[in-house]
């Protein structure tokens, strides 16, 4: 007997390449269709065993199951549904510190300084001293805002260097 190449996969009718020609391979080939053209359904399967039909489920147990109790919590209706929900008050506006206040007070003095920068000619500033001068007041009020930021502490369980966490 010859041994068969590593390669070559195992065939489940134990049939080699060489006995797989003509007529051989007509004949599996109708085998393997044949089966094909009516699927078995699992209600076949049963009606072909002599074994009696199983007995039907038990009753129902005392205790509900989840979903009866996920159906039962549930309103009926769904008027029934907004007429019952009622949202806690939301907390107090938080009462902004100093320094995001002057954060803000300069931004929006830089900004007024910008667009109208003829408020700035009582102080002798030229044009283009008071746009200067309103970008930089527009720009310190950023930088303070910025400079409020709270930095992120070791306790943090947050970190940006950590990469990914799978």
């Amino acid at each position: 007997m010859t041994e068969r190449p590593e390669d070559e996969p195992e065939r489940p009718d134990g049939l080699t390449e060489e006995q797989l020609t003509g007529d051989n391979l007509e004949r599996r080939f109708s085998e393997l269709i044949a089966g094909l053209d009516s699927p078995k359904w699992p209600g076949e399967e049963d009606e072909a065993d002599d074994e009696p039909p199983a007995k039907p489920a038990a009753a129902k147990p005392a205790e509900p199951t989840l979903l009866e109790l996920w159906d039962a919590d549930l309103p009926e209706s769904p008027e029934e549904a907004a007429e019952t929900y009622e949202p806690p008050p939301p907390p107090p506006v938080p009462k902004p510190s100093r320094p995001a206040i002057i954060g803000l007070l300069l931004i929006v003095v830089g900004v007024v300084v910008f667009v109208r920068p003829s408020l700035l000619d009582v102080l002798g500033f030229g044009y283009e001293a008071a746009i200067l001068l309103g970008a930089g007041v527009v720009l310190s009020g950023v930088a303070v805002l910025i400079w409020r930021l709270r930095p992120g502490d070791e306790d943090d369980p947050y970190d940006p260097e950590d990469g990914a966490v799978v």
